[in-house]
């Protein structure tokens, strides 16, 4: 998908200026950054070091630097990241906030002039350009939605923001598939984001293809709340409350498939 520069990518900046600015305000008058976030074991201190060092590399491959940060695996970036806190002590609110929004702006005035046709390695692997725009916004929701509910400040995201992400989530399904946990299933899901366009996921015994034409019989149907969907894919909220209010939806031959189909990946 190559998102047309002048529309896309302004909506693009304009999310992820307002996510990172969120999360600086979350911990820059914070005293005291050791708070535990939910279902994690990182602080919120570690966990803005993160965004931090994050945005930091974001900003260097917008400069067309190599950056190495594990191969796209779960397990490889969990060490990686694991290395980089170790690396960068910094726990204090307001520096970590000045440094994740300082970052972001340096992204955006280099990423500013980056040809669509441009590919980047990045540490999710080999992507164009505005797709690494939509990797560094996914990346701000997978860790300040956890950040706001640690603060009960929580952040707050726009369904279109969601929907902007749909370019890399697309790219890194196959790459965070739980093959034992998919197991040897094979099926067809088409999976819409309300008030998007439908893609289709298959699984073929552990591999899983993304499919922008339907690629054959389709076995479950997935409609889902966009903000719901990502945070039940991020394993922040359980599935089963956003079934009964209605947010996640499933229906087809075998609408029983759509309990499994968060469990079987596993991002990092």
């Amino acid at each position: 998908m190559s998102i047309h520069v002048g529309t896309e990518r302004e909506k693009l900046g304009q999310a992820i200026e307002s996510l990172s600015g969120q999360i600086a305000a979350m911990v820059k008058d914070l005293p005291d950054t050791s708070i535990k976030l939910p279902k994690a074991e990182w602080t919120v201190g570690e966990a803005a070091a993160h965004m931090s060092d994050a945005q930091g590399l974001f900003a260097r491959l917008a400069a067309g630097e190599q950056v190495a940060h594990g191969d796209g695996t779960p397990g490889s970036l969990e060490h990686a990241n694991r290395g980089a806190l170790v690396a960068n002590p910094q726990r204090d609110g307001a520096v970590l906030a000045s440094s994740i929004l300082g970052h972001t702006q340096t992204f955006l005035m280099r990423g500013a002039s980056m040809p669509a046709s441009r590919t980047v390695d990045t540490p999710m692997g080999r992507m164009d350009a505005d797709t690494m725009y939509t990797y560094m916004l996914t990346h701000l929701m997978m860790h300040g939605f956890p950040m706001g509910m640690a603060l009960h400040r929580p952040l707050v995201v726009e369904r279109t923001f969601v929907q902007l992400t749909m370019p890399f989530i697309k790219h890194a399904l196959p790459m965070v598939v739980d093959k034992k946990a998919a197991g040897k299933l094979r099926a067809i899901y088409q999976v819409r984001l309300r008030g998007g366009s439908p893609f289709w996921v298959k699984f073929d015994r552990g591999i899983v293809t993304i499919h922008e034409q339907k690629p054959g019989r389709v076995d479950c149907f997935i409609s889902a709340e966009p903000v719901s969907f990502i945070q039940v894919g991020f394993k922040l909220k359980s599935q089963w409350p956003l079934i009964a209010q209605g947010k996640l939806f499933a229906w087809g031959l075998k609408p029983w498939l759509g309990f499994r189909f968060a469990g079987m990946f596993n991002p990092p």
